[in-house]
Order: structure tokens, then sequence, then C-alpha cells
């Protein structure tokens, strides 16, 4: 049997990205914002345009921090199923994640510290699509639908699965709550 190779976005999909950014922009601003006001995937943008009185480059020195790679809290069930998928001879893991590029060797760590001995692939690429042209991957894992749209080009629509979140509600994936869900979604779909 050929092995399904299931691609894997971090932020939000692996990690709590929102909830970690959420409490890194209230503890600086002394706001006091939750997750359901990250209505919009480009954060830096709608933060800009909704708060005047904040620094233009707040955000963004945010989003290059350390503290956006580094101890940010998993999302529920995530570890496990990563852990899980590992177990399963007829899965491939492929880790695929837009970072900035001071960034990286913080995620390349994080992975080291808190998967040893998974076996993953990882690549680092804004075009999501780009790792599929180089090895065909069978399923997308994404709450960016931008990333979801670009590989649906390449692998079949309900084959690109969506983490819920409040800026991707319009998503027209097959669209779930957990990364857990995600993968017993291609258990069945695959019937192993």
């Amino acid at each position: 049997m050929k092995k399904i190779r299931i691609g894997i976005d971090v932020d939000n999909v692996i990690i709590d990205f929102s909830k970690q950014f959420v409490e890194e922009f209230n503890r600086i601003t002394g706001k006091n914002i939750t997750r359901d006001d990250i209505t919009e995937w480009d954060i830096t943008e709608l933060f800009n345009d909704i708060y005047d009185d904040i620094d233009k480059d707040l955000v963004d020195n945010i989003l290059r921090s350390k503290n956006m790679v580094m101890g940010v809290p998993y999302k529920e069930f995530s570890k496990e199923t990563l852990i899980n998928m590992n177990e399963n001879k007829n899965v491939d893991i492929v880790i695929i994640t837009a970072l900035h590029d001071e960034l990286i060797e913080y995620r390349k760590l994080w992975f080291e510290a808190e998967f040893p001995g998974l076996d993953y692939e990882l690549h680092f690429e804004k075009n999501k699509s780009n790792v599929h042209l180089n090895n065909p991957i069978d399923y997308m894992i994404d709450d960016g639908l931008h990333n979801l749209d670009d590989l649906s080009k390449y692998i079949p629509e309900e084959n690109c699965i969506c983490i819920e979140e409040p800026y991707n509600n319009t998503s027209k994936y097959i669209t779930v709550k957990t990364l857990k869900d995600a993968y017993d979604y291609i258990l069945e779909k695959e019937n192993i």
C-alpha cells in the first residue's frame, strides 16, 4: 500500500498561535482582545486598521518574536494526534509552515525538543504548493484558506481540510475543530 502523505500546517493547527498572540498583544498594549477578534488571517493589517493608538510595527514585532514559536500552547489533541500519526505505518507526516526567516531555527529546535523520535519532513515554505510539486502530498490540513485554495488546484478539494478559526468561517472545505478530527476524517476516507 502506498503511504498517504499528509501535509500539516503548524500555527493554529498544531499550536495555538492565536491564543499566544492574544496574550502577547494584551500584555503589551493593555487591550483585552480575544481570539474571536481575529477575524482576518492577516493579523498585522487587521489590528493596524482597528487600533490607531498602537505603534504600526507592534503587531509585526510580536509576530517576529521568539515567544510566538517557543512555549506556545498546543491546540487540543494535536500532540497526541501527531504521535498517533507517526505510529501509523501507512502515513507520512509532512509539516509545511511559513515563518519569518529569523524564527526558522527556533521552530526547528522546538520540533526537536517536543517530538524526539517523530518521523516527519519539515518544510518552511510560504507557497505550500511548492512542497507538493516537489514531492506530492495527498492531504493538507491548514487554517489558511489561501493555502487550501492554492493546493486545491493540485489535490482533490475533499482532501483539503480546514481547521476552524474565526477568520475562515467562509471555508468551502471540510472544516473541523482539531487535528484529531482531521486525522479521523482521513482514516475514515482512506479506510485505514
